[in-house]
């Protein structure tokens, strides 16, 4: 089995890196935990 092409690391970390310092993965985090809290509190598990 090959694994498909993906372009070198060091252009991914860069990337990565780029994400990381504009805060996009926290934003990213805080969106999600919003969508995980309004699909919890609709499920009515007790929980909210």
């Amino acid at each position: 089995m090959r694994l498909p092409c993906f372009p070198p690391y060091s252009t991914v970390y860069w990337h990565y890196k780029q994400w990381r310092d504009a805060g996009v993965f926290d934003q990213l985090m805080e969106v999600l935990h919003g969508e995980v809290r309004v699909h919890a509190k609709k499920k009515g598990n007790g929980h909210g």
